[in-house]
């Protein structure tokens, strides 16, 4: 390997890796205040639940075109 491509690997283990810190730190985040949201939303347990993976997938997911988006700039 080169040092350009291995620089490069760098630099996108160091995005997914911080990606993944934070996608992790905000599920934390909306666990910790899921009973608050429940309450405000009037939502049971499974849909409280419900609001958790859809907060978890849409950050994942978004998380994926930022990546490459920055892959595509370099």
């Amino acid at each position: 390997m080169t040092s350009l491509s291995l620089g490069y690997a760098w630099r996108t283990l160091s995005v997914v890796s911080l990606a993944s810190v934070l996608t992790g730190l905000g599920g934390s985040a909306v666990n910790v205040a899921l009973p608050a949201i429940a309450r405000h939303t009037g939502a049971d347990a499974t849909a409280a639940g419900w609001i958790l993976l859809g907060f978890q997938l849409t950050t994942t997911v978004l998380t994926v075109p930022a990546c490459l988006a920055r892959r595509q700039a370099t």
